[in-house]
């Protein structure tokens, strides 16, 4: 009746994101991510290399979370493939363990 609350069972949430680990030291496309992929999480382990990191493309990826991680001494710059990060060309980590999420909306990248 009114004013009880009650409870109702939900379906499980997706799925957790794919962790990658690039120790390559040299510059680096994430794919394109399969539909049903809505985050991946990207550590870039590029010892004393700079390095860029490019993002899928912004097309048919709405809603599309990435995060990057720099692991190493040196940069890393990270580019669009198609689109900007928040208006800007490129984005660079330019201090050891500093992080970047961004989000794209289908046309842009944004960094939340």
């Amino acid at each position: 009746g009114a004013g009880q609350l009650s409870f109702v069972a939900q379906s499980s949430g997706g799925t957790r994101p794919t962790v990658t680990t690039d120790n390559s030291g040299t510059d680096s496309t994430i794919s394109n991510p399969a539909a049903s992929v809505l985050e991946d999480i990207y550590l870039v382990d590029n010892g004393a290399a700079a390095v860029n990191i490019t993002l899928p493309t912004v097309t048919s990826n709405s809603g599309y979370k990435v995060q990057v991680k720099r692991l190493g001494t040196d940069n890393v710059t990270i580019t669009p493939a198609s689109g900007t990060i928040d208006g800007a060309a490129n984005i660079v980590l330019s201090v050891q363990f500093a992080a970047f999420t961004c989000v794209t909306d289908g046309t842009n990248w944004h960094i939340i």
